[in-house]
């Protein structure tokens, strides 16, 4: 970025003779900015006008040789070089030079490009000045953020001869612009941060952290985004570009940047209590390190992060050792929440252990504060250590709840026989492990049901309790909710531990949702987010348990409730680490989608899909749900090709027993299917996933599916969603019946009241499908002046949602009507099949295939198949 900076003129300016207009420009800042490639771009485009140009270059080398930046353009004489003599007297040698210069250019107008002038000596800062100011050149000169400008050019920028631009680090946006120009393609946000952070802005440090990332592999492409995975490794080149600063330590504060690398930020108190504070005042005076004002504290940390990285890559293993227990057990008695955090996890890598009572506080702190990856790395620490006793039930029950599904299984499996069956919840929670980390819901069925609670005395009602909580939600993951509810009949949810009452609640929202009972789900939520509200061990459960309750809000058609809750979770993260803001990026991509914003939501999903991808150990649901989410809204925004994709890496991954997505994946694939043409196929998909969730006695979830039919153009529906509207609450059972009737009817005015019920609920996608048929339908009844306001109505509707493709909407750009059949073939066509292909993919003869197609050139008057291609593709749509 660059920022003009200009001197302030003296109240009564002498005359000097400096022309008003600028004669050159000088541009300033750190290394590595990329000032040394503005300026010869600067140069290379005069150059492309028709100047004649020159670089030079002043360098240490040749600092304290007059003019010898100026070496080449010495007049070139016949006489033989023995008896060239070269003028004694400076000022002599200066109008040599002055005039060789001139005569050069008097061939042409000249620009002239210094590079680091502050290594120029004062003659040849003399000579640039004068040529500028006579007018015999236009200057481009460099220089360094921090050095001195030789006298003579430093009083014409003074003078405001020279207009001095300050180039400043780049930002995120200009980070995500050059990382996506070097990898060809999107690039996840978390990685558009980190290099933004590690490289500090700077283009050199940049290019070469991109190169050697690429090279690593840790860069790498994860589901059609790139995303950065694993820890930064310091290269040579890295090495060299941050040697200057690395030269400026003193032997006297090295164990003070030592201990910052692996402690950074620090308070400053501390260190001056701890004796650094000389190193500290020489490290800030060198520009090592810089204090940074945190609320009421100062905290000390490096001027540039990489500084950190290299100095910790060289920090021998006993060393590291001690000076992680100077910073454990100066931090462990900080009032600050976080930094009692990081105290314990210095401890655990120094030559001292902490007491089970310091890691299980920790474990507890780092979840409350959302840092469940230091959470879970202290846990493990706490679950090896010699004296857990009586709190390892617990520890695991914290690593359940954080998701570590394969590593709970191996603890309990490690765990010392008489332990676990000490107390059956030991089964009850490797039942939930099963259940919601593992994906394996039926065998957790099987342990709970083996579960012998007549063997125990002790704590039997609170052992009953627990087990039908767990067993509640089981069932609801495997969609039975009227036997979940069942379930919890006679469960006292405030005898329940907080882990096992938030189950038990997300377990009613979830079933409530299923059986079309938006209240009492809306009731369920309530009582989870008070547990939420109070209890440290579920809080990171909080992005999870506002996704139950999203997706049973979305089937009853309270899109405003997923929006609202979904931004309330994004400002509950702020803040927090990784992987802790994952659930409200998740919650926040599914809302945009609802909401009617797929390229909105493809920018969030896709950047939780990426990080995911830095966290293997997580075995929740949260992959496939992006993954269902993510299909769905490269399918609405016109991107079948990467709905294909996306929608292949969902089966592979997509765990057997998890039911209750399979409603949501069936319909994934129904608009992957319409976005792709095959629109028959699609509506079989959604008239089947209608027709399954009927079966189980899921309304809300038939209530969707049938709407999807209808949006596809199918007015069949109607019969049994107005059936449906009288048992299943919420607003989108009755649009969807209204959009049913209206298109069975064809009422364009019907149409239009479907659309806007859609709208009131916040399905602007619906809306936009119900708009489009009102469009038709105006269109065949002739009346125009209807047909063009509601396509001006539609058209303000899709400016605000960003690319929306739907069958229905690509039915308006044609200006032809063609039956669904004809559509879909056409569809196809312009997908490059033969009429063999299409006549397979769509259980037809050819010769049934060849008569669609005739009639349909026939009603829209061209002549060939390639011609009915062009007017159904839409603009600007990935159909490659």
């Amino acid at each position: 970025m660059l920022r003009t900076r200009r001197p302030v003129a003296p109240s009564n300016p002498e005359p000097t003779g400096i022309p008003t207009t600028t004669g050159g420009v000088l541009l300033s800042g750190e290394s590595g900015l990329g000032k040394t490639r503005l300026a010869t771009e600067l140069v290379r485009i005069a150059a492309h006008r028709g100047f004649r140009t020159h670089w030079l270059t002043a360098t240490d080398a040749i600092r304290d040789v007059p003019l010898a930046v100026f070496a080449r353009f010495t007049p070139i004489q016949s006489t033989p070089a023995r008896f060239v003599t070269t003028p004694a007297d400076p000022l002599q040698r200066i109008t040599s030079l002055i005039d060789a210069v001139t005569a050069d250019a008097c061939r042409r107008r000249m620009v002239i490009g210094i590079d680091d002038v502050h290594l120029l000596d004062d003659q040849s800062a003399f000579v640039a000045g004068e040529l500028m100011t006579r007018g015999i050149a236009t200057l481009v000169l460099t220089v360094r953020t921090g050095e001195v400008l030789p006298g003579p050019l430093d009083a014409l920028w003074r003078q405001g001869a020279l207009q001095r631009c300050e180039l400043t680090p780049v930002g995120p946006p200009e980070v995500r612009t050059i990382l996506e120009e070097a990898v060809g393609g999107p690039v996840d946000s978390y990685t558009v941060q980190r290099f933004s952070a590690m490289s500090g802005g700077n283009h050199l440090l940049l290019r070469q952290l991109v190169e050697g990332e690429l090279t690593s592999g840790r860069l790498a492409p994860v589901t059609g985004v790139w995303t950065w995975t694993g820890h930064l490794t310091v290269s040579p080149t890295i090495r060299d570009v941050m040697r200057s600063r690395l030269e400026k330590v003193d032997d006297s504060v090295a164990e003070l940047i030592d201990l910052l690398a692996l402690a950074e930020p620090l308070p400053q108190q501390l260190l001056v209590d701890l004796g650094y504070r000389t190193q500290l005042e020489h490290a800030e005076d060198h520009g090592i390190v810089v204090v940074r004002t945190d609320g009421d504290r100062e905290l000390v940390g490096f001027a540039h992060p990489l500084i950190g990285e290299i100095r910790k890559s060289g920090i021998a293993t006993l060393r590291a050792r001690r000076l992680h227990r100077i910073a454990g057990t100066a931090l462990l008695d900080a009032t600050d929440e976080s930094d009692f955090v990081r105290a314990v996890v210095h401890l655990l890598q120094s030559d001292i252990t902490p007491s089970v009572a310091e890691i299980f506080d920790a474990v507890r702190t780092a979840t409350q504060i959302g840092a469940p990856d230091v959470a879970h790395r202290i846990a493990m620490a706490g679950i090896a250590h010699p004296e857990i006793g009586d709190r390892l039930l617990e520890m695991v029950t914290t690593l359940t709840a954080l998701g570590y599904g394969d590593e709970v299984a191996a603890v309990i499996a490690d765990t010392d026989d008489d332990i676990v069956k000490s107390t059956p919840m030991w089964d009850i929670l490797r039942a939930a492990n099963l259940t919601w980390n593992l994906g394996e819901a039926v065998e957790s069925l099987r342990v709970l049901d083996a579960i012998d609670l007549s063997a125990t005395t002790a704590d039997q009602r609170l052992h009953r309790h627990a087990l039908a909580a767990i067993r509640a939600g089981t069932l609801s993951v495997l969609t039975r909710p009227q036997s979940a509810l069942e379930s919890l009949a006679r469960v006292r949810f405030d005898e329940l531990p907080d882990y096992h009452a938030l189950i038990a609640s997300a377990a009613q929202v979830s079933a409530y949702g299923s059986l079309g009972d938006h209240a009492a789900a809306g009731r369920a939520a309530a009582s989870g987010f008070a547990i939420l509200a109070r209890a440290w061990q579920t809080a990171h459960l909080r992005p999870w348990f506002t996704a139950v309750w999203a997706r049973a809000a979305r089937l009853a058609g309270d899109i405003d409730t997923c929006i609202t809750d979904a931004t309330a979770l994004q400002e509950i993260s702020r803040g927090h680490t990784m992987p802790s803001t994952l659930g409200a990026d998740f919650q926040m991509g599914h809302a945009l989608l609802a909401g009617g914003q797929p390229e909105a939501a493809i920018g969030a999903l896709t950047d939780v899909l990426a990080a995911l991808s830095r966290y293997q150990g997580i075995t929740t649901g949260i992959r496939p749900a992006v993954l269902i989410w993510l299909t769905e809204a490269y399918a609405l925004a016109g991107q079948p090709v990467r709905a294909r994709v996306t929608l292949t890496e969902l089966e592979r991954v997509m765990p057997p027993d998890f039911a209750f997505m399979s409603s949501g994946q069936a319909l994934a694939t129904a608009w992957t299917l319409a976005a792709e043409g095959q629109l028959s196929a699609a509506s079989r998909i959604a008239s089947d996933a209608a027709e399954l969730a009927r079966a189980h006695g899921l309304p809300s979830h038939e209530v969707n599916a049938l709407q999807v039919l209808v949006q596809f153009g199918d007015p069949r529906p109607r019969e049994r969603l107005n059936e449906l509207a009288s048992t299943v609450g919420g607003p989108r059972v009755v649009a969807a019946a209204c959009h049913a009737e209206a298109l069975a009817s064809g009422d364009g005015n019907r149409l239009l009241v479907a659309a806007q019920r859609y709208s009131d609920m916040g399905d602007r996608i619906a809306a936009a499908d119900a708009l489009a048929a009102a469009v038709a339908a105006f269109h065949r009844a002739e009346l125009h002046g209807s047909e063009m306001s509601t396509r001006e109505r539609l058209a303000h509707l899709l400016a605000d949602c960003g690319p929306i493709d739907t069958p229905a909407i690509r039915a308006t750009d044609i200006g032809v009507e063609f039956t669904r059949r004809q559509h879909e073939i056409i569809e196809l066509i312009g997908q490059g099949l033969t009429n063999k292909e299409i006549a397979q993919q769509l259980s037809l003869s050819v010769r049934s295939v060849e008569g669609h197609i005739y009639r349909a050139t026939q009603r829209a008057a061209v002549t060939s198949r390639e011609e009915l291609a062009t007017l159904i593709r839409r603009p600007g749509a990935d159909r490659s």
